[in-house]
């Protein structure tokens, strides 16, 4: 055993030293690190599979869509040591702000926004260099192990320039 220890501990350096040249996952695809993209959103008709006359109703009601959104390369916070980038809204989308996003691919994107009565509104976007194409659904808030069926819509939205009125609700963004 003390054998194994004294021929493993002194790699344990070179080891880190190589963790530390290798470059995090290729994030930069999507915009510079020092810029903000936004994006004016439209969606479609929001539907769900529930039978129910208004199954999807928590979207329209309680967690409409914004209207506009920011790509912000401020870290929102972190997770597992991965960083959560901040989501700008406009004030008027006041519902929707704190929100935050991270890449999941070269090309794409989940944006997530904070729960309100009880539902919590997602986005997954693949990002082109004019404009994003993806889903928006509405999911409960807390988990649960009860099937719920979510409301779900298309969504679409085109590059523009960035609103001078967007703001954040995480300090320092």
């Amino acid at each position: 055993m003390n054998r194994l220890i004294t021929t493993l501990l002194p790699a344990v350096p070179a080891v880190a030293a190589m963790l530390q040249c290798h470059p995090p996952p290729d994030e930069g695809l999507l915009v510079p690190k020092d810029s903000t993209a936004c994006y004016a959103l439209r969606s479609g008709r929001w539907t769900s599979t529930a039978p129910q006359a208004f199954a999807a109703a928590p979207a329209g009601l309680q967690m409409p869509l914004p209207d506009t959104i920011g790509l912000s390369h401020a870290v929102a916070r972190i997770s597992y040591g991965r960083p959560f980038y901040v989501v700008l809204t406009l004030p008027a989308d006041s519902d929707h702000a704190g929100g935050w996003w991270l890449p999941r691919a070269h090309d794409s994107v989940d944006v997530r926004f904070p729960p309100h009565y009880g539902w919590a509104l997602g986005l997954r976007l693949a990002v082109g260099d004019e404009e994003v194409r993806g889903m928006a659904w509405v999911a409960p808030a807390e988990p649960s192990d009860q099937l719920v069926s979510t409301p779900s819509a298309s969504i679409s939205g085109a590059r523009v320039p960035c609103p001078s009125a967007l703001a954040s609700a995480h300090a320092g963004a």
